[in-house]
């Protein structure tokens, strides 16, 4: 009769425990990333934020990976920050009207 380990315990608590924190904060984030191509994207058509959504999340998801897979330190979280977002949106907004003129 085999038993396993005493030690695989500790270890797939932590394997759970680690997958668990990841998933919580992708959730998190992909709110924010949401919620900034909103931001971003508000006084276009659907059809452009659907888009601006999808691009929003092709740039992030690969930083937030290549980040926390090669970080030098264990832990590390990357994340698109708010405040160029909403410099992004007033840049937009102020020049939106300009080019709808032309």
């Amino acid at each position: 009769m085999t038993s396993m380990p005493t030690h695989s315990a500790p270890v797939r608590r932590n394997l759970f425990s680690r997958i668990g924190t990841g998933a919580l904060v992708g959730v998190v984030e992909l709110v924010f990333v949401i919620s900034f191509a909103a931001l971003l994207y508000q006084d276009q058509d659907a059809q452009y934020l659907a888009s601006g959504i999808g691009l929003m999340l092709l740039g992030a998801i690969p930083a937030m990976v290549l980040i926390a897979l090669l970080g030098s330190y264990k832990g590390y979280i990357s994340a698109p920050q708010d405040a160029p977002a909403v410099i992004m949106a007033l840049v937009i907004a102020s020049i939106a009207p300009q080019l709808a003129a032309a």
